[in-house]
């Protein structure tokens, strides 16, 4: 295995953020809470002191509950939408200034098969809720790619560069390039994650990959050296 090179894993998924879907109903007002952008459906009277709920969204990947960025929770009262906010970093998400009542929640993510929750709100309280959602298919995929970097022919490929997989800040997967700077990572379970480049005096490199049931995915890399000062 390599060595020296530098570990910036949890800085870059810091930037990492899952693009999960895009935000619907055009009469609802987009509030922020904390770091998550939520709504809340123009039209609903509070009933007493409003509430809040707090919670998790997990995922199994490969046997473990890792935390899920970028997860969707709503919040319903009927068929009405009361609210809709993402998860952050941790999997962790807030919905403040709630009236008090019961409603129907449900969390979803990409790749994994949503879960629905009944939930009763009481004035000036924490209500907790966590979600655990499961793959919605098990069959695994596959991912190959090539890294290369920059040179004056054009791009060379980048042997002995060190390819690591990511769900959450877990490593489930990792692969070292061949000489034509091409990887493989067989047996990838269904889902989203972090895809990073690493090697020795370059700049590492980090994207998003989906992995469907079943599939193989391909991905490249283009490392730039790091220049001496």
């Amino acid at each position: 295995m390599m060595r020296g090179i530098p570990i910036v894993m949890t800085a870059l998924l810091g930037q990492f953020v899952p693009a999960l879907g895009a935000l619907a109903e055009s009469e609802c007002a987009i509030q922020q809470v904390g770091t998550a952008p939520i709504r809340q459906l123009a039209g609903v009277d509070p009933v007493g002191e409003p509430g809040w709920i707090v919670g998790h969204v997990f995922g199994v990947v490969e046997g473990r509950e890792v935390p899920l960025h970028g997860a969707l929770v709503v919040l319903r009262r009927g068929d009405r939408v009361i609210r809709e906010v993402r998860t952050n970093e941790e999997g962790g998400y807030v919905m403040r200034e709630v009236a008090p009542g019961e409603y129907g929640m449900v969390a979803r993510a990409e790749g994994f098969l949503p879960q629905g929750a009944r939930v009763e709100v009481i004035s000036e309280h924490e209500t907790r809720q966590n979600f655990l959602l499961r793959p919605g298919d098990h069959r695994a995929g596959a991912i190959v790619g090539r890294v290369m970097e920059p040179s004056d022919g054009g791009p060379r490929p980048l042997a002995g560069a060190l390819v690591t997989l990511h769900a959450g800040l877990h490593v489930i997967r990792q692969a070292v390039t061949n000489d034509d700077g091409r990887f493989e990572m067989p047996e990838v379970p269904p889902g989203v994650f972090a895809l990073m480049a690493q090697a020795e005096h370059h700049h590492p490199g980090v994207q998003r990959v989906a992995v469907p049931p079943g599939e193989v995915v391909r991905a490249g890399f283009l490392l730039r050296p790091i220049r001496e000062p």
